[in-house]
């Protein structure tokens, strides 16, 4: 007698329902990691493009550091038109307009004011362009002093981003932030594509005298990984 082997039905539904169920668990990771990735390489190219245009501003004007191209008697559009010469824009838009860049951008992890989670607008803050390949980048010429000493006392928050009240006074606390930035660059490499996320998708290049720095928790250029938290705008504060 002759016997067929294979599989029952119930066998081949249990297969199905287990490869299913790997699939669910592993592709999201896949994809997540693939966005990483391209994210990562974003961020190294546009910021190496942005150096690279900032040398070159400094070496073509014959500028001795950054605070001659960040100096007290340019505007931001200023600058940013002397850096615009080596770097291709498709559009300008100035301090306040938000054409170019009017998205809320999230801050890499959660900070709160009066409760909830908010991010910033940051078009208000100097001229902003758009790149021939999407990428977007601000200019902000801070007011300091000499030496680029942009220190300032400003209002101290607690955890949930309440002002901390002072209990003699009755008024908020006013703490001192030490700060020698001439100006700042931000940068959002894949325009309004999203996340729209500081450490993600969008950088503060702090500009100093001597040289330009990112921020101490963006370290892509270093082990090629992104610094930020998942989360969305509006999120109450859980202590």
């Amino acid at each position: 007698m002759n016997y067929k082997s294979g599989f029952t039905l119930a066998e081949v539904l249990i297969t199905l329902g287990i490869i299913g169920i790997v699939a669910a668990l592993t592709i999201p990771v896949l994809v997540k990691n693939y966005q990483e990735k391209l994210l990562v390489n974003r961020a190294k190219k546009t910021y190496a493009v942005v150096q690279n245009a900032m040398q070159l501003t400094i070496a073509q004007n014959g500028y001795a550091n950054y605070s001659q191209l960040f100096s007290l008697d340019k505007t931001s559009e200023e600058i940013m038109e002397e850096i615009l010469q080596n770097l291709s824009a498709v559009k300008v838009c100035k301090k306040g307009e938000n054409a170019c860049w009017g998205e809320l951008v999230k801050y890499s992890h959660k900070q709160y004011q009066n409760g909830v989670t908010y991010g910033n607008r940051y078009y208000g803050s100097g001229p902003t362009a758009i790149l021939k390949d999407g990428t977007r980048i601000l200019i902000n010429r801070f007011s300091y002093k000499d030496n680029c000493d942009f220190g300032r006392f400003g209002t101290k928050y607690d955890s949930a981003g309440y002002p901390v009240i002072n209990e003699e006074t009755g008024e908020p606390e006013q703490v001192w932030y030490a700060d020698y930035r001439c100006g700042q660059i931000m940068i959002d490499t894949n325009g309004k594509a999203g996340p729209n996320q500081l450490g993600a998708d969008t950088f503060d290049i702090a500009v100093y005298p001597d040289y330009l720095s990112l921020s101490p928790n963006d370290t892509f250029m270093k082990d090629g990984k992104l610094n930020y938290e998942d989360y969305k705008i509006g999120e109450e504060y859980e202590d």
